[in-house]
C-alpha cells in the first residue's frame, strides 16, 4: 500500500536553520534528532510519497501549512536519520488550509482528503504564464500586474533579483520574497482576490504570521480599494523582507515569463520570429498524421522536422524553472498547453504523463482549422509561393466536420489568444 509522510526541514541548531534547498540539492532528507523519531523514519518504505512542510501559527491560534517540496523515497538507510528521496523538480510551493495536527518532524498521513490536497493538487510543470494569465478577469488581473509593478519600482526591485521569486500556479499569481508570499492573485479562493503582507494591519482581521516580534501582516481583499489600503505599511513590509534576505531558497520556482512580463522584457530571443501560436499548426498535423497519441519528445523531434527548424535555432535556450530550456521546444510545449485549453488536445490523465493526443475534436480539426493563418514565420522551404487568399467557410468544399458557429467560436477563440494577425472570413 502507497504511504504519505509529512516531513520538517528545520533545524534549530543549524545555519541557515531551514535544511530545505540541501536536502533538494543532496537528494536527501534527514532526521535532525538523534534520540526522536528514530522508529518513524526506519519504518518509512521505498516508494513512499514524501513532503516537506512548513506549519506556522496566525493569529495566535489559526495553523496554516505550506508544501515546499514532493518526493519519492528511493532508498531508507534503516538508521533512524536518511532518506534518499527522488524530489520533484520544478515544484511551486503552495499552502493548505489545515495543519491536521502535523507538527512533527515526521508524521504519516493517512486522512485521504489531506493526501490529495497536499500530493496531488500541486502545480502541473507544464503550467505557463501566458495560459494562466488568461483564466483571470482582465480587471483583476490588471489591477494585481499594475501595484506589483509599483511595488517593484517603489522598492526599486531589479530582474534576476536572488531574493525574489515570481511564480505560477493553477489557481494563482504570486509574488515572494524568500520564502513569504508578500503579493498574491487568487482565482478562486473564496476569501478574496488579493492576498498582501503589511507592516501594521490593514483590517480587524489581518492576520499576523508566527515568529519573533515583529512581524507582519496578511490580508486578503475582494479588490484593491486605496481608500482603505496603506501602501506604505504594505511597502514597508515587503522592504523587512527584503532586507533580511540574502537569497531565496524558492529560486528554483520562478517562472521567467511573468518575471519578464512585469520588467518589460522580450520574451523570444530576437534572432528567431517564432513565437508559441506558430506550432499550432504543424503540432496538430503530426498528431493527426500520426493517428495515436505520441511521447512529448517524438512531438519535438517531428514538428522540427516539419518546419526544417535549424540548428542554430535549436541552440538558443531560456531559463525554466531554474534550468535551460531550448526556446523552440518550449514553445511546442506552450502551444500544446494553449491547444489543450481549447478542448483540442486531451489532457492527461493519471499515468499519462509526457503522451500527447487529439481529442476527437481535435482530429476533426487539424486538416484544415489553421488553412487561414499566414505563414509568414515559415522557413522559406515550407512558405506557400502563393499570396493567402480569404477563407471562405462556405465554399470550402474540405471543411472541417464541425458547424460554421463551431467554427467561427474557433477562430474567435485563436484571435483573443493574441499571437494571430488579421485575417479575413466572408458569411
Amino acid at each position: 500500500m502507497q504511504q504519505y509522510f509529512l516531513v520538517g526541514s528545520f533545524w534549530d541548531d543549524a545555519n541557515p536553520a531551514d535544511q530545505t534547498t540541501r536536502f533538494i540539492d543532496n537528494g536527501i532528507w534527514e532526521n535532525g534528532y538523534n534520540d526522536k523519531f528514530i522508529e518513524e523514519v526506519k519504518a518509512v518504505t521505498v516508494g513512499s510519497k514524501i513532503a516537506i512542510k512548513d506549519v506556522c501559527t496566525r493569529e495566535k491560534t489559526k495553523s496554516v501549512m505550506a508544501i515546499k517540496a514532493i518526493g519519492t523515497v528511493l532508498k531508507n538507510n534503516n538508521d533512524g536519520k536518511t532518506l534518499i528521496v527522488d524530489w520533484e523538480e520544478g515544484f511551486d510551493p503552495f499552502e493548505v488550509d489545515f495543519s491536521g495536527g502535523y507538527w512533527a518532524t515526521i508524521k504519516e498521513v493517512t486522512n485521504q482528503e489531506h493526501i490529495k490536497a497536499i500530493f496531488y493538487n500541486y502545480s502541473d510543470n507544464d503550467i505557463k504564464f501566458e495560459i494562466i494569465k488568461e483564466k483571470f478577469e482582465p480587471k483583476l488581473f490588471d489591477s494585481y500586474i499594475s501595484f506589483l509593478k509599483e511595488i517593484i519600482s517603489e522598492l526599486n526591485i531589479k530582474p534576476n533579483d536572488q531574493r525574489v521569486v515570481y511564480s505560477v500556479r493553477n489557481d494563482r499569481l504570486n509574488f515572494t520574497v524568500g520564502q513569504r508570499y508578500c503579493f498574491n492573485l487568487f482565482l478562486s479562493d473564496k476569501r478574496g482576490n488579493f492576498g498582501i503582507i503589511s507592516k501594521t494591519k490593514l483590517l480587524e482581521n489581518s492576520e499576523a504570521f508566527s515568529g519573533t516580534i515583529p512581524q507582519p501582516y496578511y490580508t486578503i481583499f475582494r479588490e484593491l480599494n486605496w481608500d482603505i489600503i496603506d501602501k506604505s505599511s504594505i511597502f514597508e513590509a515587503i522592504k523587512d523582507e527584503l532586507y533580511r534576505t540574502n537569497k531565496s531558497s524558492y529560486l528554483k520556482y520562478n517562472n521567467e515569463d511573468f518575471e519578464n512580463y512585469l520588467f518589460g522584457i522580450e520574451l523570444e530571443d530576437t534572432s528567431t520570429k517564432r513565437i508559441g501560436s506558430h506550432f499550432w499548426k504543424p503540432l496538430l498535423q503530426v498528431l493527426q498524421t500520426a493517428g495515436k497519441p505520441l511521447h512529448r519528445s517524438e512531438v519535438h523531434k517531428l514538428v522540427v522536422e516539419k518546419l526544417a527548424i535549424t540548428p542554430e535555432e535549436l541552440k538558443q535556450t531560456k531559463q525554466v524553472n531554474g534550468k535551460p530550456m531550448i526556446i523552440i521546444y518550449n514553445q511546442i510545449d506552450w502551444a500544446r498547453e494553449t491547444l489543450k485549453q481549447m478542448g483540442l488536445i486531451k489532457k492527461p490523465q493519471k499515468g499519462e504523463s509526457g503522451i500527447w493526443g487529439l481529442t476527437e475534436k481535435g482530429m476533426q480539426m487539424a486538416p484544415t482549422i489553421f488553412d487561414f493563418m499566414e505563414t509568414d514565420y515559415l522557413p522559406s522551404s515550407f512558405q506557400k509561393k502563393v499570396n493567402v487568399s480569404p477563407y471562405i467557410f462556405d465554399d470550402d468544399i474540405d471543411k472541417p466536420f464541425i458547424s460554421k458557429v463551431q467554427f467561427q467560436q474557433i477562430t474567435s477563440l485563436l484571435l483573443r489568444k493574441k499571437n494571430i494577425g488579421n485575417y479575413s472570413t466572408h458569411q
